[in-house]
């Protein structure tokens, strides 16, 4: 039986956190977190937009590169998205697989 994203979602504990954060760590910057006061409360601003795409799905490409059995990356990744997971997926992947001395097929931006 398969479950929704959604759902799965909820099942994840605080090692799953962890371990992707320990996958993703040579990829992203630490961003800061702002405090902004309002007459009510405190407001949390976190700066993903400092990420080198300007995004925080830079982190999730990450992950899921990082997540990709070393044999299967090095048979190269191909993305096709204008959108920042894709540009996020094609970033790290090129970074890797130039590790790898492999050659990847990378598409940023098909049509925008």
């Amino acid at each position: 039986m398969s479950i929704s994203i959604s759902e799965a979602a909820f099942e994840l504990e605080l090692q799953d956190f962890e371990a992707a954060k320990a996958r993703i760590e040579s990829d992203v910057i630490i961003t800061p977190l702002l405090s902004y006061p309002t007459d009510d409360r405190n407001l949390l601003i976190k700066l993903e937009c400092l990420q080198p795409l300007g995004s925080f799905k830079i982190r999730a490409g990450a992950n899921a590169i990082a997540m990709v059995d070393e044999e299967k990356l090095r048979n190269g990744v191909v993305t096709a998205s204008a959108g920042n997971f894709g540009q996020g997926v094609t970033t790290v992947s090129y970074t890797h697989l130039r590790a790898h001395e492999t050659k990847a097929n990378l598409v940023c931006r098909l049509l925008r």
